[in-house]
């Protein structure tokens, strides 16, 4: 038995242990005389051993086991061993948290680890209410009460904003501005590039706008009222995806009608407007489906007409999914055109524009009047962005002049057929002068080359057997009086293809147009969207994966900035995993069987 039970059992049996000991020692003698010494026999008196208290113990021992339960100087103490153990966490060689203050149960303090962890692990909300997860912490704390999938989404909520809270003090204690520090990068740049000589036509248009975003904010005008039918088709969707159970029940759906289509309905987000052009598309593909489930799923029916539901989806709401899936598509298309990594040019920036606004026009007068309200909205917005000639980039116009397919009599064309003949005019000649400036610019960096080579030529009679160096360079004239610009443009342009490879045609004929070869190769490579870098950093599809599709754009923007914020050093991290690495090196290496020593490195790491 030990000394703690003992003293609550001298707690009980005190009552019917009246004796002092110094009526002599007896069998049965309480075991709180352990902890205290009789100071004065007389007035039946003990002295606690640990603070020095006199307690009477003429009635029997409760008082003594009361004060011993009460003693803060007694070691033996449940509350005092909690006491002094929690001013000393430590963290052991495994990254493990030895604090006696796990003895502390705190509630709130471990719910919220709770919804760190599903944050931070991008864990699916009905983990928590797996039997074999409550199992698992009932084993660790059974008093810790876990949380439904409902509280988790609250608590995450709740998180969320006090750390929004924090962030929005933060920026308004330091003044940031976003646009005002791109101004400031920009200005910056042209300096230092003017400070090495290696700006083009003085840095007029080295700011341009990404093409995919613009894309973007176009739709999203145009998706800003939408309709009831899309409305209940997400709706329809959400609830094939909100469980197993309901998907497979569809499923089942989607074979009594034979559809040949695999994926199962996509949930969108309702900020991203390419996911809800995906979601009509697939749910398209699946209308006898859901028309199937609504007649052999009762669950279906009352949960989309009662409530909050907008009801089942009828007949015409897929007739107007079907009206405006192939709107919505020229933009998908042209969103994943401009989008890519390795093989887009930016020749192909002004005619995705091109096209657009003409098909948005086209669209304008269209019969059905869901088409043409949507794309007058965005007509709007296409105008704000690409509909004033001021704020036309010379360079993406003179990427398409160097398309030997186009060349500058395509670009003239739509730019009157956009801006009129008045403003068209002053764009083409805009342009013609851009075009010789940059031009002019290449031919002085090419002709000092030249002119190196020649001189070097012209003096050495074995390498300028003929005299042709020596004769240019005393008369001055040249081997071509007409420059390359000017015999470029002049020549036929190139039999139109869709899989043109303009890079390889450059590759080709750069012998025969060395400084417009050179201008192409820049030129050509710049990029027109930051589409491509950004998703290397977007966790969006982590987030958002066919276990976790019914979030709603308030939550994912919940997990993704709360999972962000919450993130301790990164670097710390990598410098833990460095040494890991190194020493795992060490004990390969240094040992005679390589392979034997590499397996015990790897288990020591996943022990770890």
């Amino acid at each position: 038995m030990t000394e703690n039970s003992n003293i609550e059992a001298a707690g009980m049996s005190a009552s019917i242990q009246p004796s002092s000991p110094l009526s002599g020692v007896r069998k049965n003698r309480s075991a709180v005389w352990d902890h205290f010494d009789v100071e004065n026999a007389t007035e039946k008196k003990a002295k606690c051993k640990y603070c020095g208290s006199l307690i009477q113990y003429g009635n029997g021992t409760s008082s003594m086991g009361g004060h011993l339960r009460r003693c803060k100087q007694n070691p033996n103490n449940d509350s005092n061993k909690r006491r002094k153990t929690t001013t000393t966490p430590t963290i052991d060689e495994r990254g493990v948290l030895n604090s006696p203050s796990a003895s502390k149960f705190d509630q709130e303090e471990a719910r919220r680890a709770l919804v760190e962890m599903f944050i931070g692990e991008e864990l699916p909300f009905r983990f928590v209410e797996s039997p074999k997860f409550r199992k698992f912490v009932h084993a660790l704390q059974a008093r810790f009460k876990v949380p439904s999938r409902t509280t988790l989404a609250r608590d995450i909520g709740a998180l969320y904003a006090e750390e929004k809270m924090k962030l929005q003090d933060f920026l308004s204690a330091n003044c940031v501005d976003n646009a005002s520090s791109n101004d400031v990068a920009i200005k910056y740049l042209k300096q230092r590039l003017n400070s090495w000589n290696s700006i083009i036509l003085n840095g007029e248009f080295i700011h341009m706008r990404c093409c995919a975003h613009i894309i973007n904010l176009i739709v999203k005008e145009g998706l800003k009222e939408i309709d009831e039918s899309v409305l209940r088709i997400r709706s329809a969707v959400k609830y094939v995806r909100s469980s197993p159970s309901r998907a497979s029940r569809f499923q089942k759906c989607v074979e009594l009608e034979k559809i040949q289509y695999k994926g199962l309905p996509c949930m969108d987000v309702e900020t991203r407007w390419n996911s809800t052009y995906q979601m009509l598309e697939v749910a398209l593909k699946h209308r006898k489906a859901f028309e199937l489930l609504a007649l052999k799923d009762n669950t279906y029916i009352g949960e989309m007409n009662g409530g909050k539901g907008r009801g089942v989806p009828s007949d015409s709401d897929w007739e107007y999914a079907e009206s405006i899936v192939p709107f919505l598509r020229v933009f998908n298309d042209a969103t994943i055109r401009v989008s890519g990594a390795l093989y887009v040019t930016s020749d192909m920036y002004m005619k995705e524009v091109f096209a657009i606004g003409r098909f948005i026009r086209h669209s304008c007068d269209s019969v059905d009047f869901s088409t043409m309200s949507m794309a007058e909205r965005m007509r709007v917005k296409y105008e704000k962005y690409w509909g004033n000639p001021d704020s036309v980039n010379m360079l993406l116009l003179i990427a398409i002049v160097l398309n030997p397919m186009q060349k500058i009599e395509y670009v003239n064309y739509f730019l009157d057929y956009f801006f009129g003949e008045e403003k068209g005019g002053e764009l083409k000649s805009k342009l013609s002068k851009c075009i010789k400036l940059l031009y002019q610019q290449y031919q002085s960096s090419e002709e000092a080359s030249e002119a190196d080579t020649q001189d070097v030529q012209a003096n050495n009679i074995n390498t300028d057997l003929h005299g042709m160096g020596f004769f240019l360079q005393a008369t001055g004239r040249r081997t071509n009086t007409r420059s390359e610009l000017d015999r470029y443009l002049q020549e036929e342009c190139e039999p139109y293809s869709y899989k043109f490879d303009i890079l390889n045609w450059w590759k080709v004929n750069s012998t025969r147009f060395p400084i417009l070869g050179n201008m192409a190769r820049e030129v050509l490579a710049i990029p027109v969207s930051t589409a491509a870098s950004e998703s290397s950093f977007s966790i969006g599809g982590r987030v958002l994966d066919p276990y976790r599709s019914s979030l709603t754009p308030r939550m994912v923007e919940a997990l993704v900035c709360t999972g962000d914020w919450l993130k301790e050093d990164l670097f710390s991290t990598l410098d833990d995993d460095d040494e890991v690495l190194q020493q795992v090196d060490q004990d390969i290496f240094s040992s005679n069987d390589g392979a034997c020593s590499m397996a015990a490195s790897i288990d020591n790491l996943d022990d770890d």
